[in-house]
């Protein structure tokens, strides 16, 4: 009889297609390159969460954990790539942890999410034990930058050898028609309105005496409710030239990169934004926080401008530069996209996980 053949199985919150957060985004970004090279087991794609209402996780889970042990013990299963973030995402992958230990199924565990330190200091001794169970079970940990390497490192007591640093990857755009020539700044802010993606510190920025005088215009766009700084929402100047459509799709995402020279991203956590990567793709110039791996991607005043989490102050000092300033504006767009293209194309990212996966599987 044939063998059958075995694949990955990723498990993932929700399906790509179904739309999410930066982790379900990466994934699609990693499938869809994944499918396009050779000589590859398929992957298939584990919902564990689903989209909709947090009461309904509990049956997608289920039903997850009845197909892993199915598959698992049909022999189809070759690795199971784990994608993890804090809280009730942890729990989730624990059980699909344990039922691939079950069956002696390799584990890769990728880790998310920038609030995982503050996820993780919250935890009782037994539950942080539990946790440091699943991590050092895994055949590999995967992590997105040195940072979160040594946090993994003296958090679980892991082995040096079996944390990897992978870089989240986004597909290359091959930009054209960017604003990067016109002489007016044109900001674009990506993200949910909360305060940990430092929407407040950004519309308190751009109130500032010294913003408010300059020639820009700003799209900003996410989900939930802006924080009314400063009166900036009653500022009839200041609002004539900003728009603030909701959150968008891919393709009004792509817009969006196509018509802006300045990307904006001073978040208090973060892992390693997938929009700043894009924002890097599309050269555009980058103000950014070093949280999480930022400040492994972005050296301040090289490929970008760096500035304190919740500096509204420095922000605008930032911003102000970068406005005003063309060349410079021209100059970090160019390095940013340069350095996408050498270490954070979505095809470097796919050579690394299949190096991972050939190693564990071997």
């Amino acid at each position: 009889m044939p063998q059958k053949q075995r694949y990955i199985m990723m498990v993932v919150p929700s399906l790509p297609e179904q739309g999410g957060g930066g982790v379900v985004q990466v994934i699609g970004y990693l499938r869809d390159a994944w499918q396009q090279m050779d000589d590859v087991p398929p992957m298939r794609l584990l919902v564990t969460r689903g989209r909709g209402s947090i009461w309904l996780s509990p049956f997608f889970l289920l039903r997850a954990l009845i197909i892993l042990a199915v598959e698992c013990s049909r022999g189809r299963v070759a690795l199971v790539h784990v994608n993890v973030a804090s809280w009730g995402s942890t729990w989730r992958k624990l059980a699909v942890v344990v039922m691939a230990s079950l069956f002696g199924v390799p584990v890769v565990l990728h880790l998310h999410g920038g609030g995982y330190r503050d996820f993780s200091a919250t935890l009782s001794r037994s539950a942080l034990s539990i946790v440091g169970w699943m991590f050092r079970r895994a055949d590999r940990v995967v992590v997105l930058g040195e940072t979160w390497r040594d946090f993994a490192t003296q958090t679980f007591q892991l082995p040096k050898q079996n944390i990897v640093v992978v870089p989240n990857g986004v597909p290359d755009p091959k930009p054209h028609g960017t604003g990067q020539d016109d002489n007016t700044a044109h900001l674009l802010f990506l993200g949910r309105f909360s305060p940990g993606k430092g929407i407040d510190e950004f519309l308190e920025a751009l109130s500032s005496a010294d913003l408010a005088r300059l020639e820009w215009s700003a799209v900003i766009a996410g989900n939930g409710d802006l924080p009314a700084i400063h009166g900036y929402l009653d500022n009839a100047e200041l609002m004539v030239r900003t728009t603030f459509p909701g959150w968008l799709s891919p393709k009004q995402v792509e817009q969006a990169f196509s018509t802006a020279n300045i990307f904006a991203l001073p978040s208090h956590a973060e892992g390693l934004s997938i929009a700043l990567l894009e924002a890097m793709a599309h050269g555009l110039a980058i103000v950014a926080t070093p949280v999480g791996a930022h400040a492994e991607v972005i050296e301040n005043g090289e490929n970008g401008l760096l500035v304190p989490p919740g500096d509204s102050a420095a922000l605008a000092t930032a911003l102000h530069q970068i406005i005003t300033d063309k060349t410079l504006r021209q100059r970090l767009g160019r390095a940013a996209r340069e350095r996408f293209l050498a270490k954070y194309d979505i095809t470097r990212t796919t050579d690394r996980f299949r190096t991972i996966y050939d190693e564990v599987m071997a």
